[in-house]
Formats: C-alpha cells, sequence, structure tokens
C-alpha cells in the first residue's frame, strides 16, 4: 500500500510538472515598446529606466508591492555626433574613458571603434551599458561637452521595451519549479521509495533543476537589460562646403601633372622597345613589295607602249 501511495504521489508531482509549463497568465500585459526623439539636455536624460526608479521607490518605502504594478522598462539610446576630422577619435577617447573610470558596476564599455580614410574623414563609435543614475548624470552633459569640443549633435533617439509582462511570468514559473524541486527532493529522502521511483524522482528532479537554472540565466539576462541601461554613439566628420575636400581632385591633378607625363612617357618608350624588333623584319618586307609593284608597272606600261 505505502508503495502505491508514493506511486500516486510521483504521479501527480509529474502531472503537476506538465501543467507548471503553460503557467503564464500571472498579471495584465502593460504597454510594449516605443521609440521617441529627445535631446541631450537633463531633463530628457532623466527619463533613464523611470520603471526602475518607480520599483526601487517602492522596494524602500516597505510597503507591500502588488506584482501587477510593477514596471520593469529596459531603455537604449543612440545619438548621432559629429565634429571635426581631427576632433573625432579624442572625444571618442574621452567618453571611452568617462565609462571606464565610472566602475564596471556603474558603466561598462560594450564595444568601441575607430577608422580614419585621410584628414578630412573620419568615423567612430562606441557602446556602453550604464545604470540609470551614472547615464544620467552623463547624458546631462554631454550637450555642453560636445559644444566645448567644437562638435554637435546630429541626432538622439530613445527606445524602450516593457519586459514587465516577460520578467513576472518568468518569476512565476521560476516559483513554481522551486516549489516542485522541493517535493521531489522530500520525495527521494523516504526510505520507503522502489527503485524504479527512485529511478523516475531522479530524472525528474535533474529536468527541473535544469529549467531552473534556465528560468534563472534568462530572469538574469532581462533584469540587466532593465538596471543597466544601453547607449550607441556614433562619431563622424563634420563637412562643410569651404572643407579641403572640395578642392581635392583639383589639387590633386595639379600635384600628379608629373607623375601622368612621366606614366605616358613610359608607356611610349615600351611600345617602342615591344615594336622595334619587328622593324628588322617590316622594313625589308615594304622595300621589296615596293620594288616589285615598280617592276610590274614598268612591264605593264613597257607592254602597252608595244601593242
Amino acid at each position: 500500500m505505502k508503495y502505491g501511495i508514493l506511486g500516486a504521489g510521483l504521479a501527480s508531482l509529474l502531472m503537476l510538472s506538465a501543467c507548471g509549463q503553460g503557467e503564464h497568465e500571472v498579471s495584465p500585459s502593460i504597454s510594449g515598446s516605443g521609440h521617441e526623439s529627445l535631446s541631450a539636455g537633463a531633463p530628457e536624460a532623466e527619463r533613464v529606466a523611470d520603471g526602475y526608479f518607480t520599483e526601487r521607490t517602492q522596494e524602500e518605502s516597505g510597503e507591500p508591492i502588488d506584482p501587477a504594478l510593477q514596471q520593469y522598462i529596459a531603455y537604449a539610446y543612440n545619438f548621432q555626433l559629429q565634429y571635426a576630422a581631427q576632433t573625432v577619435e579624442p572625444a571618442m577617447d574621452a567618453h571611452r574613458e568617462a565609462c571606464m573610470s565610472a566602475g564596471a558596476d556603474m558603466c561598462q564599455v560594450v564595444a568601441s571603434s575607430s577608422s580614419s580614410q585621410n584628414e578630412t574623414r573620419a568615423n567612430a563609435h562606441l557602446q556602453i551599458r550604464a545604470t540609470p543614475d551614472w547615464l544620467r548624470t552623463f547624458l546631462g552633459g554631454l550637450e555642453d561637452d560636445v559644444t566645448g569640443n567644437d562638435g554637435d549633435i546630429v541626432s538622439s533617439n530613445m527606445s524602450s521595451t516593457d519586459l514587465s509582462r516577460p520578467i513576472l511570468d518568468a518569476e512565476a514559473r521560476l516559483s513554481a519549479q522551486r516549489a516542485l524541486r522541493e517535493r521531489l527532493t522530500l520525495l527521494l529522502a523516504r526510505d520507503d521509495a522502489e527503485i524504479d521511483d527512485l529511478v523516475a524522482l531522479e530524472r525528474e528532479l535533474a529536468r527541473v533543476q535544469g529549467n531552473i537554472e534556465s528560468a534563472e540565466s534568462n530572469l538574469r539576462n532581462m533584469r540587466g537589460r532593465v538596471t543597466m541601461s544601453t547607449a550607441d554613439f556614433q562619431y563622424r566628420t563634420r563637412v562643410t562646403v569651404t572643407s579641403s575636400g572640395a578642392t581635392n581632385p583639383l589639387s590633386n591633378a595639379l600635384r600628379d601633372v608629373v607623375r601622368n607625363v612621366s606614366t605616358g612617357l613610359s608607356a611610349v618608350i615600351t611600345f617602342t622597345a615591344l615594336f622595334a624588333p619587328w622593324l628588322i623584319l617590316i622594313i625589308p618586307a615594304i622595300w621589296l613589295i615596293g620594288r616589285w609593284r615598280r617592276r610590274v608597272n614598268a612591264r605593264k606600261r613597257a607592254e602597252k607602249a608595244g601593242g
């Protein structure tokens, strides 16, 4: 009888585990994702991760929090900046150094690159992940920093993704899986179980543990997107009508006159050197053909006169 009860309990847990995979409805859906333009001033920078700040304030108040009211918003920013060619890379280096100096807990450099085609063309890119507090301060001083280095903010955009529903669903599934793991562990600890039941329990416990680890990893990734916003900075060269790039074709042509003349003469010399050996055969052939035609013409004239 006791084995039958244990088997029935195991079967019930397996059914609960299967049902737990479909438990997703834990809160109403909140708004999805959005995109909006912003300038680099302090008021706009204060929009960084508003949902994160709301959640933190509620937690610090010590009052019970309704999970359905929590918002987890992931923010991403994109800036197009332009400078003089010689200041593109230094500007990117200064922003990267500011991030690195803040420490990995506050700001992380995800990617950075720079390239220079000539003295008038340069490009650079910087991507960072930073906490809302640090990013708010950094963006608040970005406009002054750019204009102070004779640069301009060409465009700035902010996009947001509402991760409230995915996070709350993941938390609910994770809680259910942890509860199932505890029940399986208690059954496994009983000393009156049969071998077949123990094997089935071990197998199910391993599967549940895998689900828990996967859910925890996914939850950490989503929470990381909320607690640290992403910012992309594209640096490019300012192009003006009076820039040296406008006169480059003419100046290059004048500078290359000697080279072009030399190239033409070298082509003539090369052709002459290749054709000269054939003159030894061509000139005698032309002379012989001419002599033969003169003889033919003279014979025709003689025959015509004799007739």
